[in-house]
């Protein structure tokens, strides 16, 4: 089976078609166009050049949040069009367990870490043991200081991954932890697609589709403090 998968959680875009143990096809661009610009136009080119047809497709795999609210929609509503044309499922994907899925390196732990501003992140720990991606610590949204704290707890050994990484980069080494290296710290389809063929059972419809924010946007917290 070929799954199509898309994640748009963060400012790269990124879309790739896989089987359970290939990666067919992978366009990813980080240049700070919108997803709307970019999105389907990397679908359509990508399939051209891999030589895929739309028919060939048996899934839909997409990262459903936590991460930017706007990005994570774009993303959902090409899902749900190719998901209804196609008469497919969607597999909504951690964002999180996605970055994770990146580094997949036994032994050590393994902290997905998205920008939220205003010294947040959206971040999870996990692990990679005997082939399985084991969730350590559940998503949450947290200052900078308290997920390096539970990850020097949790264990010596942890790689942070994702542009939170990036972005306290400097917090991180200090710590003493790593940092994935720079053609696996972004957002990644093909990790997507991976993530999914490991979910199979939580594909969904069109209709049952959900986004998981984790926290409200800037736009519903500043309405709720002017109550």
């Amino acid at each position: 089976m070929i799954i199509l998968a898309i994640d748009t959680s963060a400012k790269t875009a990124s879309v790739a078609v896989a089987t359970a143990d290939k990666i067919l096809a992978e366009f990813t661009i980080s240049n700070g166009l919108t997803h709307s610009e970019t999105l389907m136009p990397m679908v359509e080119q990508m399939l051209a050049i891999s030589g895929i047809t739309k028919c060939q497709i048996g899934l839909l795999a997409t990262s459903a949040g936590p991460g930017s609210f706007t990005g994570l929609r774009i993303g959902a509503a090409v899902a749900k069009g190719l998901a209804m044309g196609l008469n497919l499922k969607i597999v909504p994907v951690s964002s999180l367990c996605a970055l994770a899925y990146n580094v997949e390196r036994e032994n050590c732990v393994i902290v997905p870490m998205m920008d939220a501003r205003r010294n947040q992140v959206y971040t999870a720990v996990y692990c990679f043991c005997e082939g399985v991606m084991r969730e350590i610590s559940a998503p949450e949204a947290c200052d900078v200081e308290q997920i390096l704290a539970k990850a020097a707890k949790i264990g010596n050994t942890a790689v942070f991954v994702g542009d939170g990484a990036v972005v306290y980069k400097e917090k991180i080494l200090g710590a003493g932890f790593e940092i994935a290296p720079p053609h696996k710290i972004l957002q990644s389809a093909a990790s997507v697609a991976m993530t999914a063929f490991a979910r199979l059972g939580d594909a969904v419809s069109v209709e049952e589709f959900e986004l998981e924010y984790i926290r409200l946007s800037q736009a519903e917290r500043e309405l709720l403090a002017n109550g």
